[in-house]
């Protein structure tokens, strides 16, 4: 089934022209995202939703996207376009998010999938005024929702498309006004989001992260493979660069930014299985858990919490932040796998 906004048809970006998109952007926004609404129009959602999403007020007032399928469940947050739960059939939940999490219209949600855009962090010169940009607690509205299953008889899947621009932002500033950002999420037997950003008529210099928090039985019995040999920038030592050698291990605050474009695995010998992060659009693989002293420091991180999560992102940072000219856009794409390995 198939939801558009009352009045209006869900219409794909025309082809790019030529020089549109910089061919050396490999991640140019698909063809089949939907285009922009324009912002004088209103974005509500309306009644009519397939069966398997529901709308519903989540915790703080905050409306909430509730999905249910054979395939299994997922939540999303219009409040930052948010991605707050997903546990696939037959699996235990896979999104982390902190029992002490401020759910109010100026605040981050601690955990999840938070979108980082379009900056990372304090900003690449850390003079940022908000930490990893202003879309992750924008009020961002429903474009589309979608349930499809495929011709090889799959498990179902479905797609919701959250947009917001910047002039819908209240901590934008005024060159970012006629930006687009939009977000994809398509639940299934694996989860897949994809962020975008399509610049207005000035140039956007773009640092983005799908900030992704999982849950772990015990973080410091687990171990990322499939960095070994690539470069990173160790935020926990001022930003010393250094080399992995074989699997990341966590024995202490861990905030790695790594340069890497190849699919990452969280093993969890606790739960008995491995998450499978792969990235396209994206550069960098960041790794961070806050360990017991951060997270005493956070009020929006439970003190015992540490050991029971671990962020592994997708994201374009530092050397690899994007210029977007007007008119261009720019996507990035994670996809989590479960698999059980007991």
């Amino acid at each position: 089934m198939t939801w558009h906004p009352r009045g209006m048809t869900s219409t794909p970006e025309p082809p790019n022209d030529p020089g549109s998109v910089p061919p050396s952007l490999p991640g140019s926004v698909p063809p089949s995202l939907p285009g922009s609404v324009p912002p004088s129009l209103p974005g509500s959602v309306p009644p009519s939703l397939p069966g398997s999403v529901r709308l519903d007020v989540g915790r703080g007032g905050l409306d909430r996207l509730r999905v249910e399928t054979s395939a299994g469940t997922g939540e999303v947050y219009l409040h930052g376009a948010t991605v707050t739960a997903w546990t696939p059939t037959g699996h235990d939940p896979v999104i982390w998010v902190s029992r002490e999490a401020v759910f109010a219209p100026d605040a981050a949600i601690r955990g999840g999938i938070p979108l980082c855009c379009p900056w990372f962090g304090p900003g690449r010169a850390g003079d940022r005024p908000w930490i990893h940009g202003f879309v992750r607690t924008a009020p961002w509205r429903l474009i589309e929702a979608v349930e499809t299953r495929n011709a090889a008889g799959d498990g179902p899947s479905v797609t919701l498309t959250l947009e917001v621009t910047g002039r819908e932002c209240p901590k934008a500033g005024p060159e970012y006004a006629d930006a687009v950002f939009t977000c994809r999420v398509t639940f299934a037997e694996t989860l897949t989001v994809t962020l975008a950003a399509r610049a207005g008529s000035t140039p956007l210099d773009l640092e983005a992260a799908i900030h992704t928090y999982v849950v772990v039985g015990d973080v410091r019995r687990a171990h990322v493979e499939g960095l070994s040999g690539c470069p990173y920038v160790d935020k926990t030592t001022g930003g010393a660069i250094r080399t992995l050698d074989g699997p990341l291990t966590f024995t202490a605050e861990t905030d790695a930014v790594i340069t890497s474009t190849g699919p990452t695995r969280l093993v969890d010998p606790v739960l008995g299985r491995t998450i499978t992060v792969t990235q396209q659009g994206a550069g960098n693989v960041v790794v961070w858990n806050p360990w017991a002293d951060k997270a005493a420091a956070m009020a929006d991180f439970g003190d015992d919490e540490w050991p029971g999560m671990a962020c592994v992102e997708t994201a374009n940072a530092f050397d690899n932040a994007r210029i977007v000219e007007p008119g261009a856009s720019y996507a990035m794409t994670s996809t989590i796998s479960v698999r059980r390995d007991r």
